[in-house]
């Protein structure tokens, strides 16, 4: 096979995807040295390494000093890179971020509620237990993101369980904005924390309309209480 000689790198790139799908590699096999790569594809050493680093870039290969390249499987930290990168670019609000957590979240209980397995709970009661026992709210952020993160994972989809990974940065702030709004409401941080009992309780009893139910309640407060904190950051209005 030839390579086009127009866009050369990104052909080659495309070119060496091609090549791992027509030849079945998986994560963890490797690719052939760049010689080889470059002989086959018809371009120059220097090329073939180019579309190797653009496809490591990607997160579709790993290079290993003396160990060669490896084929890997693009992850959070990938897709977090482009969230990051649309968010400086085109200003992401919290409302957007929220409504795509609150999708994201929605669909994972509800297959978590039919899917997850007496181990995956066990593993949430203990995200739950390091929730409720936390006294920085450090610690809070951190068992907060481990319960949600817990619960993508059980719904055994890989899409999900991804995507809300990659949110972590991103709703890092956002978190700091909804405990912070939901003080200014009045609140009790324990009431947040209850919240999600709420969500296990539904999950260990398998029932997919309270889990539901019980995701949607703590998601629209935490909406709420972004909004307060917003309002408290630009202060009173004119005429308040």
């Amino acid at each position: 096979m030839v390579v086009d000689r127009s866009s050369l790198t990104d052909q080659t790139a495309s070119a060496l995807v091609d090549y791992i799908r027509g030849h079945g590699l998986v994560e963890g096999d490797p690719l052939p040295p760049i010689d080889q790569i470059s002989a086959s594809l018809g371009v120059s050493r220097t090329v073939a390494r180019e579309a190797v680093a653009e496809l490591s870039a990607q997160g579709l290969l790993l290079r290993r000093q003396g160990s060669g390249t490896t084929v890997a499987v693009p992850g959070a930290a990938q897709l977090s890179r482009i969230f990051a990168m649309r968010s400086l670019v085109t200003d992401l609000g919290a409302p957007v971020v929220q409504e795509f957590r609150t999708a994201i979240e929605l669909a994972a209980v509800r297959l978590a509620a039919s899917r997850i397995s007496d181990d995956e709970l066990d593993a949430l009661k203990e995200r739950l237990g390091d929730l409720e026992s936390a006294r920085e709210l450090a610690d809070l952020f951190d068992a907060d993101v481990a319960f949600h993160q817990a619960i993508a994972d059980a719904s055994g989809n890989d899409l999900l369980r991804v995507a809300l990974a990659s949110l972590t940065p991103l709703l890092h702030e956002h978190r700091s904005a909804t405990w912070d709004g939901w003080k200014r409401r009045g609140r009790d941080l324990r009431e947040g924390v209850a919240q999600h009992r709420r969500i296990f309780e539904a999950l260990q009893q398998r029932d997919v309309d309270a889990a539901i139910t019980a995701m949607s309640d703590h998601l629209d407060q935490a909406s709420s209480s972004i909004v307060a904190h917003g309002e408290s950051r630009r202060g009173p209005r004119a005429g308040d």
